[in-house]
């Protein structure tokens, strides 16, 4: 029976810990390697179990592939449900005319030639395939046999009103956050896309991060040419030691943010909205929507594919595009928040004198707040964190998210705004 391999497990791992020790006294090796080959069988055999076995939503497990199947089908197809928005049109105002007249006319180009072969030479090789089973490698290997066909195809969806669908089914392999994996919240989806599909999504995505620097808020790091992640971590530590120091009672608070499954509740509309918003052209617009609303998964059970859905929300991880238009999305979050800030509603922290508010450091999908320790400033906050989540589909993860307030607020003071942020 199972049930005895993690027993097995520990008691191996204890003897070997002490046979190593006595090793040094005497010869022991035959006797370690011995124990050491029991271990990674039944190492083995536990990873197997694992892969083979899920708790459905009464909490039991099943082991049958067709029950594990219907598990995570059913739990992806929710979680790809497209939720009711409300105010999308209003929230994305804060970012209306980012794109400039000379950057529309860039993102209007039509793409090239050029644009695919380099493209599909940003790739690497050995990066997992999609369910045609062609890695980069393949292409790079025999670009002279298929580059035309793959170039032709390309720039028909890029330019024209070529359909990306037959192109689009992607595989979701799940990858385990836990030890101990037992439902499908314990796996992270990585979408294993085609390559063909990869080098189209991929060169949108070139053409699209040059302009990200000049229209995207500074307070965001990641993904944007030109920035390093190091420098909010930064930032971050010098306020974090700033909140240790000081002992005024008024002080501040900062909250750590964790977006769930952020990538995935993405909606639609609010990426429609968003780029609209920001200015993109309506013919950029329509080729990454249809790039991104066209897709089908099938989800790797223990390496065989599930049956096909489609979903009606989300940004695949994988995808060359995704972490682009994720951060476009994430800056309305960002703007909202600068808003506020220049009205004086809410106060950044300031570490001295001459050193600006730090309203907000963005970690694409998690963030760190900062404002004044009081009621008015944290219900601002916290107003912004629900307008936000109404619009875009995102919901914060109150289970990995924390508040840290600096040295001198008053304990009746964090209970107070505990009571308004959770």
């Amino acid at each position: 029976r199972f049930g005895i391999v993690p027993k097995r497990i520990k008691e191996l791992q204890s003897e070997l810990e002490g046979l190593n020790h006595q090793n040094n006294m005497t010869n022991l090796t035959q006797q370690i390697t011995y124990k050491e080959r029991e271990l990674d069988e039944l190492l083995e055999c536990e990873e197997m179990w694992w892969s083979q076995r899920i708790k459905d939503s009464q909490g039991n497990f099943q082991t049958e592939h067709d029950q594990i199947e219907s598990i995570f089908l059913t739990y992806f197809q929710d979680l790809f449900q497209s939720q009711q928005t409300y105010n999308v049109r209003e929230t994305v105002e804060v970012v209306k005319d980012k794109i400039t007249p000379a950057m529309a006319e860039y993102l209007s180009m039509d793409f090239r030639e050029d644009d695919v072969i380099q493209a599909i030479k940003d790739m690497k090789g050995l990066a997992a395939p999609g369910p045609d089973g062609l890695s980069a490698l393949f292409y790079h290997n025999y670009w002279d046999i298929v580059g035309k066909d793959v170039i032709k195809e390309a720039l028909n969806v890029l330019n024209s009103e070529g359909d990306p669908k037959p192109l689009n089914h992607t595989n979701i392999c799940l990858i385990p956050k836990t030890n101990n994996p037992n439902s499908p919240s314990d796996f992270r989806p990585i979408s294993l896309c085609n390559v063909t599909l990869k080098i189209i999504t991929k060169t949108i995505a070139n053409r699209i991060k040059a302009i990200l620097p000049e229209t995207i808020s500074q307070n965001q790091s990641a993904f944007i040419p030109g920035r390093l992640i190091t420098d909010n971590t930064l930032i971050a530590s010098e306020i974090f030691h700033y909140f240790h120091q000081t002992s005024r009672k008024k002080g501040y608070v900062g909250f750590k943010t964790d977006m769930a499954k952020a990538y995935d509740r993405v909606e639609w509309d609010f990426l429609r909205a968003t780029l609209e918003s920001m200015g993109f052209p309506l013919k950029m617009i329509n080729t990454i929507l249809k790039c991104v609303s066209t897709v089908s998964f099938s989800i790797l059970i223990n390496g065989v594919p599930s049956n096909p859905f489609s979903p009606q929300r989300g940004l695949r991880q994988g995808d060359p595009l995704s972490p682009y238009l994720f951060i476009i999305c994430a800056n309305v979050f960002s703007e909202l928040i600068s808003k506020a800030q220049s009205q004086n509603l809410i106060h950044g922290a300031k570490i001295s004198n001459g050193a600006p508010e730090i309203s907000h450091l963005l970690y694409a999908d998690d963030s760190l707040l900062f404002c004044r320790a009081n009621k008015e400033e944290v219900s601002v906050m916290q107003n912004i964190i629900d307008k936000y989540q109404r619009a875009s589909g995102q919901l914060v993860n109150i289970h990995k998210s924390e508040m840290i307030f600096s040295k001198g607020v008053p304990e009746n003071i964090k209970g107070d705004l505990h009571q308004i942020m959770p």
